[in-house]
């Protein structure tokens, strides 16, 4: 018999099995916590993408869940050949030592690392493996895990000079089950899905900046949220106060599709323990 409940019913469920888990470090806002679903991180190279990915796994595996108040797992899965193993357990490390630790900080360190679940994929083979059987495996197996990271997916999906448009059209079909997969299991298991992408050149002038998201309208459509990084060099005076010179940069996180939110940005920071807002 299928169950029935009312919309007060349904609402009292959401609000408690709603996470918790900020993109940004210090930040309150609603806007900037990630929910059930797929959200999206895209921007460009060297833009703060995998670094607000690490940031959100150790916000995860420092936090106690909601329903059983046990510490948190994070699921990090680095796709292709992007930053080394070696610079990600650095980081990863970096960050939770960055973190007020409280006493006994070598040990606690060490317990919110053997939290973060790592997986390295080299090839769409493999990662189709990952999402459609070990992932639902893994899942059913524990029950306190918090957020899964995909970092990069486009990475899985490059079309080569030589793909005809039969690849293309398979391409999407894929994107539409894997999407279909990653928000049945984030339903299920009450776990956030955050999908880091990359962009790719815009010669169409449509677009009010010169890039857009990889993998086109199909992925666009699949995702729940999609947030967007930007940058731009920071100038600083000289004594004269005639010329200027570049000094780091400003960061920005901009909200580019939401069914619940309007379009809101914030500047933020990457720092020792992680990403916090500006």
């Amino acid at each position: 018999m299928v169950e029935s409940k009312t919309a007060f019913n349904l609402l009292e469920e959401s609000e408690e099995n709603s996470s918790q888990i900020p993109l940004l470090l210090s930040s309150q806002d609603e806007h900037f916590k990630l929910k059930l679903g797929v959200t999206e991180i895209v921007g460009e190279a060297g833009v703060g993408k995998t670094q607000i990915a690490l940031s959100t796994c150790v916000s995860c595996s420092s936090m106690r869940m909601n329903t059983s108040q046990a510490f948190g797992k994070s699921i990090y899965v680095s796709l292709g050949e992007g930053t080394t193993q070696q610079a990600i357990a650095r980081r990863l490390d970096q960050m939770v030592r960055g973190r007020n630790l409280e006493e006994n900080a070598n040990q606690q360190a060490t317990s919110i690392l053997q939290r973060i679940v790592t997986r390295f994929v080299q090839n769409q083979d493999d990662f189709q493996a990952f999402i459609f059987h070990d992932l639902p495996t893994f899942l059913n197996e524990k029950t306190d895990v918090g957020v899964l990271v995909l970092d990069s997916i486009a990475s899985m999906f490059r079309i080569s000079e030589t793909s005809d448009k039969s690849f293309a059209i398979n391409r999407s079909g894929l994107l539409f089950q894997i999407s279909a997969q990653l928000k049945k299991l984030s339903e299920i298991h009450r776990i956030p899905v955050l999908v880091i992408n990359q962009v790719t050149a815009d010669f169409s002038g449509r677009e009010s900046k010169p890039f857009r998201p990889a993998l086109g309208l199909s992925w666009e459509n699949c995702v729940n949220q999609s947030y967007l990084l930007t940058r731009r060099e920071r100038s600083i005076s000289t004594s004269s106060g005639h010329h200027s010179t570049p000094s780091n940069f400003l960061r920005s996180i901009s909200c580019r599709i939401s069914s619940r939110f309007p379009e809101v940005e914030a500047g933020f920071n990457i720092c020792e323990r992680g990403v916090e807002i500006a």
